[in-house]
């Protein structure tokens, strides 16, 4: 596994209605003048009532380690003062390393008031230790020269695109292109690369996690109009993937409570996230937004978002520097009851102690941690 940069590759390893989901009603903005600071207990200022999903209500403290030395051990985590942990479903990234329904069940209920735990799946790249790779697909060969750099052969599938440059074990995907989908979502049997085997999302709920984190969601912002350009509906595919995902986990297996977060990409529901070819005739730009926003804030519960206030080019302990347009995203996220994660990759507890202030007063739930996450802080 590794470590992805902030930006349309963000940093990750170190988040139509739902047929038959109830109307969501948009709860007050938050408080504002609610101060929660904790120091780096990693404990913030959600506020219970107006948080939509009634499992996350108590929710004030998170933990998110994606990685270890050698491997993701689950002991420090069942001992982590935390409400929520967001964890990869494998100690290495492998299958052969998946966690099984005892272990996810044991962190579920550890301290005293259990936890919520969603499983890492990013579905805007694909990675090379995953279960679906094959290493054919690359040259070199990633299990003899890991760091590449790779290009791709001709055995690779269309979804393939180029390797993240910072990380080039990582590479981008066509994340609209249906045989991707399939490996992620649902797989009916007969698939071109993984055959009759399990997709990805199906082998997290079988494992028992409560819900996934969504890894990669700005790869619309590369694919889109103001990227690439080489997809034009880019945000309304991404918006339409993740919108399948919860459909999958909460109609097609049955867990109605399935949590759905995504990382990043806050402002996929921005008018301009959206090309004026793809708004139906009779139809304004604001009004096709405002619909597509709405069917993306009824089917997720929450979003993360790295960086958000000290965004800069150090791993950490990056100066102040708030994204204000992010912030504003987010707080509109907030303000339609769902949970937001604010994750910041800082080391210095008086840097940790105003970040925690600032995430608070906006109803945010704060997370400081080295940008490897790999480890409970």
């Amino acid at each position: 596994m590794r470590i992805r940069l902030h930006g349309i590759f963000p940093t990750a390893l170190t988040l139509v209605a739902l047929v038959g989901c109830p109307p969501i009603t948009e709860p007050p903005p938050p408080d504002n003048a609610n101060s929660n600071t904790n120091g780096n207990d990693n404990s913030g200022g959600s506020d219970d009532a107006l948080i939509r999903t009634e499992s996350l209500r108590g929710v004030h403290s998170i933990v998110y380690q994606l990685q270890g030395d050698p491997q993701l051990e689950l002991a420090p985590l069942r001992a982590a003062d935390a409400d929520l942990l967001v964890i990869d479903y494998s100690a290495d990234g492998s299958d052969g390393a998946a966690f099984n329904p005892d272990q996810i069940a044991a962190l579920r209920d550890s301290g005293p008031a259990g936890k919520v735990v969603l499983a890492y799946m990013s579905i805007g790249e694909a990675e090379t230790v995953r279960f679906y790779f094959d290493n054919a697909w690359l040259t070199p060969d990633p299990s003899v020269s890991p760091e590449g750099p790779f290009t791709l052969t001709d055995a690779a599938p269309p979804f393939l695109a180029e390797p993240n440059p910072a990380f080039p074990d990582n590479l981008k995907v066509r994340y609209w292109d249906a045989e991707w989908q399939q490996i992620i979502i649902e797989n009916a049997g007969g698939h071109a690369i993984i055959g009759d085997a399990k997709s990805y999302l199906d082998r997290i709920i079988d494992a028992g996690f409560d819900g996934v984190y969504l890894d990669i969601i700005d790869a619309f912002e590369y694919f889109g109009p103001n990227g690439s350009g080489e997809r034009p509906t880019a945000a309304s595919d991404m918006i339409d993937f993740v919108l399948a995902i919860g459909r999958h986990a909460r109609q097609t297996r049955g867990k109605s409570d399935f949590l759905v977060f995504p990382q990043n990409g806050a402002n996929i529901v921005d008018v301009d996230a959206f090309a004026p070819g793809e708004i139906p005739a009779g139809q304004t730009r604001a009004a096709y937004a405002a619909a597509r926003r709405a069917e993306y804030f009824a089917a997720i519960n929450g979003i993360g978002a790295e960086d958000a206030f000290y965004f800069g080019d150090a791993d950490e302990d990056n100066p102040p520097n708030p994204q204000e347009d992010i912030l504003s995203s987010l707080d509109d996220f907030r303000a339609a009851g769902l949970l937001v994660l604010s994750i910041e990759y800082l080391t210095q507890p008086a840097q940790i102690a105003t970040f925690f202030d600032q995430a608070g007063r906006r109803g945010f739930v704060p997370f400081a941690s080295v940008r490897a996450l790999d480890r409970v802080p």
